[in-house]
């Protein structure tokens, strides 16, 4: 019995380290995304700073 224990908890810790990887996979796409995208429209109005400091914070702020 203590084998079968050990074994499903052995199972669902990496069910849930595989669940998380896919999270935070997830995440980084999203925040290269919108980096990218940021990053598009500020070469698009390169002159516009009010413009580029509303995008940033619409965007999360992020400083990358």
């Amino acid at each position: 019995m203590h084998f079968l224990t050990a074994s499903l908890s052995d199972g669902a810790r990496r069910f849930d380290e595989k669940e998380r990887t896919k999270r935070l996979v997830a995440l980084e796409a999203e925040r290269t995304k919108g980096v990218a995208m940021r990053t598009a429209a500020t070469e698009k109005h390169p002159d516009k700073e009010t413009f580029h400091d509303v995008l940033k914070a619409a965007m999360g702020g992020d400083s990358s």
